[in-house]
C-alpha cells in the first residue's frame, strides 16, 4: 500500500482521494513492475485496502486494462525466446548417409545410422552397451525379424526385447527403397565383417559396437551430414536417428499407440520430436500429445 500511496504522490493524487483506484492509474502503476506474480499480489493488496476503505474496486477484476497490463509483464517484444531447432534424421536422410558410409567402408558408421533409426536408440547410453549375442534373426512364418534385448531404457528400466522386421521388399511412402535400411540383412552381414562377430563365441560379453568407439561421432556426423548435402549439417548429433524415426512412422500415419511402443516414448517427451513435421501430420491422434517434455541425453562429440 504504501508502495502506491507513494505512487499517488508522484501523479499529484490529494490524500483523500488516493483510495480512489482508477483502472488507468492502477494499469499504469502495474506496467513498473518486472515480476508478474509480485504485480498480481501488490494488485490483490489495493483492492483489500480498497474494500476497507469501502471503495469500489471493480478496477481490479473487471477492467480489462488492468488484466492486459498484467499478462504483459515479463514479455519484451523486442527479445522473443528463439525456439531451438534440433536436427532430424528422417528416412531419406538416413538413406544417404548410409550411402555415403558405404562409399567410406565405414561398417561402424553403418551400423549407428541403420540401428539408431531403426530401433530408436540414445546412441551413446543404448547401442554403445548393447551386447552382441542379445542380438539374433529369427523367422516367424515366411518373415525374418532382428531381435535385440536391451538391459533397460531411460523410461522402461527392466530388460525386454525389441524386434523389427526385414523391410527389404517394402518401398515406403516417401519413395525411398526399404533394402537400404532393412535392419535384418544388415546384421547378417554385420556379424560376419565387425570385430566384435568374429569375437562373439570367444568373448560372450562382447558388446555389439566393438572396435567402434563413440568418441567423435558427432563430429563425423557433422561430417557425414555436410558431404551428403544437409543444410542442417551443423546441427547433426546422434540423438536426431531416434526423432527421425518417430517422425517417420507419425507422416505414415502409424497409431499413437504404435509410435509410443515403439521407442518407449512418454507421450509428454513426443512433442519436440514431432513439432519437425508437425504442419504435416494428419493424423489427429497424434497431434493430440503434443506437450512438453525431454527425452533425451548428453551427446558426444
Amino acid at each position: 500500500i504504501r508502495h502506491w500511496i507513494m505512487f499517488t504522490d508522484v501523479l499529484r493524487i490529494p490524500p483523500a482521494q488516493q483510495l480512489d483506484v482508477t483502472a488507468q492509474n492502477a494499469a499504469r502503476w502495474l506496467a513498473t513492475f518486472n515480476v508478474k506474480g509480485t504485480a498480481e499480489a501488490y494488485r490483490t493488496h489495493l483492492k483489500y485496502a480498497g474494500t476497507i476503505a469501502r471503495k469500489p474496486t471493480a478496477w481490479a477484476t473487471e477492467e480489462d486494462l488492468v488484466r492486459r497490463v498484467l499478462e504483459g509483464i515479463g514479455k519484451d517484444p523486442d527479445n522473443l525466446p528463439v525456439k531451438p531447432i534440433r536436427w532430424t534424421c528422417r528416412r531419406h536422410k538416413a538413406v544417404q548417409l548410409v550411402q555415403w558410409a558405404k562409399a567410406q567402408d565405414d561398417l561402424g558408421f553403418q551400423a549407428v545410422v541403420i540401428l539408431s533409426y531403426n530401433f530408436q536408440f540414445r546412441v551413446v547410453s543404448e547401442l554403445f552397451k548393447l551386447l552382441f549375442n542379445d542380438c539374433f534373426v529369427e523367422k516367424v512364418g515366411e518373415s525374418l525379424k532382428l531381435v535385440i534385448w536391451i538391459n533397460g531404457r531411460k523410461n522402461r528400466r527392466e530388460r525386454h526385447s525389441l524386434t523389427r522386421p526385414c523391410t527389404c521388399k517394402r518401398t515406403h511412402k516417401d519413395g525411398t527403397p526399404g533394402e537400404i535400411l532393412c535392419p535384418v540383412h544388415f546384421f547378417f552381414h554385420f556379424q560376419k565383417q565387425s570385430p566384435a562377430g568374429r569375437l562373439r563365441e570367444f568373448m560372450p560379453s562382447v558388446t555389439l559396437m566393438h572396435g567402434f568407439p563413440p568418441a567423435g561421432l558427432n563430429m563425423k556426423l557433422k561430417a557425414a551430414a555436410t558431404a551428403i548435402g544437409d543444410p542442417t549439417a551443423d546441427r547433426a548429433s546422434a540423438h536426431g536417428f531416434r526423432r527421425g524415426f518417430a517422425c517417420d512412422l507419425a507422416m505414415e500415419g502409424d497409431s499413437l499407440k504404435d509410435i509410443l511402443e515403439a521407442g518407449d516414448w512418454r507421450s509428454a517427451a513426443f512433442r519436440r520430436y514431432l513439432e519437425t513435421v508437425e504442419n504435416e501430420l494428419t493424423s489427429k491422434a497424434v497431434l493430440q500429445v503434443l506437450g512438453d517434455g525431454s527425452d533425451s541425453e548428453p551427446e558426444m562429440n
